[in-house]
């Protein structure tokens, strides 16, 4: 700058003519030195990376990669006026690794449960078939029953009342009030179609079906008469399980 009065050359930072004393006036500044932008961190590249630290809770790596490209842009626009890139970019690089880690986490939690399901399959299986010498047990335990009522009732014969056999009312053989009321170790049982020679006559027959309550996976139907003889049948039937059924050891 210079001096006003003398035309002296004089610092841009000086106030007083070093020469003649004049006071100088201020002069405006140059538009190098205008005032500093006011510079903020990006919201969205914040929340990028935020999200982008949560990946593994869906849907936290698709809003990373969202924000993560919108923070992006938006600075790419703003002339210098936002900053942040550096965190959009980590929330983007951990979105996409969120993106494609769930489907393989998800695939690998299903192989790893594959051998607990087979094994509970197993286990029902193994269930199932220590139930059924069980349930033959409880059939022969009936037909011992049907004996001893047939002898103390001969006017009566065999009889179709579990109460009869192994309830509260049983004179003989022993008391199961479970076995009583039809349901025991994953089996219904029924005693039925007692038959006489005549009307009025003592019961000469009966039945006793066992099937599983669960008929899908329970086992067999196991069945019985007037023989004493335990005979088992695949489907759930009890009159193919008498007529065809093969013998139970």
């Amino acid at each position: 700058m210079f001096c006003g009065r003398c035309g002296t050359g004089l610092s841009n930072l000086s106030s007083v003519c070093t020469r003649c004393g004049a006071t100088l006036a201020p002069t405006k500044r140059s538009s190098s030195e205008a005032a500093p932008l006011d510079v903020k961190t990006d919201g969205k590249a914040i929340a990028s990376l935020v999200f982008g630290g949560l990946f593994f809770l869906f849907p936290a790596a698709v809003l990373a990669i969202i924000l993560g490209h919108l923070s992006l842009s938006e600075i790419g626009k703003s002339a210098g006026r936002s900053k942040g890139k550096g965190l959009a970019i980590g929330g983007l690089v951990l979105g996409y690794l969120g993106v494609t880690a769930i489907p393989l986490l998800s695939v690998i939690f299903v192989i790893a449960l594959i051998p607990s399901m087979s094994g509970n399959r197993t286990s029902s299986r193994a269930s199932a078939g220590s139930r059924q010498p069980a349930a033959v047990s409880s059939i022969r335990a009936l037909n011992a029953s049907e004996i001893g009522f047939q002898r103390a009732h001969p006017e009566v014969g065999y009889t179709c009342k579990l109460d009869d056999l192994v309830g509260s009312g049983s004179e003989y053989g022993f008391n199961d009030p479970e076995l009583a009321a039809g349901t025991k170790d994953g089996y219904v049982f029924l005693v039925q179609n007692c038959r006489a020679l005549s009307a009025g006559g003592p019961n000469i027959s009966y039945q006793i079906i066992g099937r599983p309550v669960e008929k899908r996976s329970g086992g067999p139907t196991f069945c019985s008469d007037q023989s004493a003889a335990v005979r088992s049948q695949a489907r759930d039937s009890g009159k193919d399980c008498l007529q065809s059924g093969p013998a139970w050891q």
